[in-house]
């Protein structure tokens, strides 16, 4: 197959900057050849967006960007049969597109992702259905398939939403950038996203949230405070704030004395946090936790918003970093089992559907003409950033690895999930935490899910790698 693949690259141009040297083709009728859509973004003067580093305050997580720059120009969509999508030429409100770099750690790699705001609602995918139109597109750097897993994952735990994208060649200013994804953004569209009424909210438990001006304050130990998807920041008043803020602190506090039931979606969480654990994601606080709620009445309940940001997953042994944490934690240990009874359900329900169809939808991809056009385009990918940035494996090697990850995932889950709700002793030193006799290096959680700074120092019950253990304190170990 990679000797196919390198055929094919010798057909299209090997070198596919150097236009004319190798085929008479124009750059974006090379790569329209390879089988998959041409994003072409085109700015005004050829301006490239730009932006400020940002790094976090003292006792803050991550390292991002602000001040990104929108820069107007034109955006087309192009594949094989013709024009599937043309923005115009910039016309403030009437016609064109900004663009902007975005992302946090990813916008500071050579390899930028990128938003795309349209003057005017369209559908930028070819699905062919004007109720998919939406101002806000996101094109994503490719860098391995673990977006395509993720998202059938979300799919076959049918999530409320799972975005939709395609595979795209991006040519920005008439210069290769490689292989990317169309995506749909996160949003409020009731249509066709997010379905949050207009009195609702869309929120984020965000590492980031010290970069942004307008944010609702969050009550766990980690440095993490809710940032908004919905309303627009421009667009929260000081009451609107203050009553969305009391709705995420009661819910909150209703952790530690089991009322959550009051303000949870169960269902919601539980299903969100085991698609989690099945993809055995290792980004912990950085992952995209969206909270959502329907409207500002009393009688809706938060609910967990779209799986989001695969980059690290297939990497835990144990639990995903967030199992025991934040929202998960507190529910999975309350003295409500009403979540940890659900979880243990639905894991029952799902496990070989799950399990089945990853493989199949692999194993089906494998053999797929779009496999061959993503993996001439990671060739061409690889080629483009090679002093840059790490090379990108080709589809077999990647899924060869993730069908023996998924092979173990599934019987290790079987045995932990039907395990979470044990309780076993620990025995710590109050001078020198030990477990065991060894030194306690993991992270313990109180009941709700909250981080402690090192081992605890009294007696009680913990969580400890997915497991509620019973912390016995003695002056000395021996």
């Amino acid at each position: 197959m990679k000797q196919f693949l390198w055929c094919l690259l010798l057909v299209f141009g090997c070198s596919i900057q150097a236009e004319g040297e190798n085929d008479s083709l124009p750059l974006v009728d090379r790569l329209l050849a390879i089988g998959i859509p041409v994003v072409e973004v085109t700015t005004v003067d050829e301006e490239e967006p730009t932006y400020e580093i940002a790094d976090p305050p003292e006792g803050c997580l991550g390292g991002s960007i602000r001040n990104a720059v929108k820069v107007p120009g034109r955006v087309v969509v192009r594949d094989t049969t013709g024009i599937l999508f043309d923005s115009g030429d910039y016309e403030k409100s009437v016609s064109g597109m900004t663009v902007k770099v975005r992302g946090n750690w990813s916008a500071r790699r050579p390899k930028k992702p990128y938003k795309i705001k349209l003057q005017q609602p369209a559908e930028m995918l070819g699905i062919g259905d004007s109720s998919y139109a939406d101002r806000n597109w996101l094109l994503i750097p490719f860098f391995e398939l673990n977006y395509l897993i993720g998202l059938k994952v979300s799919e076959l735990m049918e999530m409320d939403w799972t975005p939709r994208f395609r595979f795209v060649n991006l040519v920005f200013n008439d210069d290769f950038r490689g292989l990317y994804m169309l995506m749909e953004s996160v949003e409020r569209n009731p249509a066709c996203r997010l379905d949050v009424a207009e009195s609702g909210f869309v929120t984020e438990l965000d590492a980031y949230w010290w970069k942004e001006e307008v944010y609702a304050e969050a009550d766990f130990v980690e440095p993490l405070n809710y940032t908004f998807k919905y309303p627009d920041a421009k667009d929260i008043t000081p009451g609107r704030l203050d009553s969305i803020q009391q709705v995420l602190s009661a819910a909150e506090a209703s952790l530690p004395d089991s009322t959550y039931l009051q303000h949870v979606d169960v269902e919601s969480f539980a299903r969100w946090m085991l698609a989690h654990d099945i993809l055995g994601n290792k980004d912990g606080a950085g992952s995209n936790m969206y909270i959502t709620k329907y409207d500002d009445s009393d009688t809706t309940l938060l609910r967990m918003g779209c799986l989001w940001d695969f980059d690290v997953i297939m990497q835990s042994q144990g639990w995903d970093e967030l199992h025991d944490r934040y929202y998960f934690g507190g529910m999975l240990h309350s003295a409500d089992s009403t979540y940890a009874k659900r979880y243990i359900a639905l894991w029952d329900e799902v496990k070989d559907s799950v399990f089945d169809g990853i493989r199949q939808y692999l194993s089906d991809y494998l053999s797929s003409p779009l496999r061959q056009s993503v993996d001439t385009s990671i060739i061409l990918n690889n080629d483009r950033w090679a002093s840059e940035m790490y090379t990108l494996p080709l589809s077999d090697d990647f899924i060869a690895e993730a069908m023996e990850w998924f092979g173990t995932r599934k019987p290790w889950m079987e045995e932990a999930v039907h395990g979470i709700t044990a309780i076993r002793p620990v025995r710590l030193s109050r001078n020198s935490p030990l477990e065991n006799g060894k030194s306690a290096d993991r992270h313990y959680f109180d009941l709700y899910g909250r981080r402690l700074n090192g081992a605890p120092s009294k007696r009680g019950i913990y969580i400890l790698n997915g497991k509620k253990v019973m912390v016995d304190m003695l002056n000395s170990y021996k």
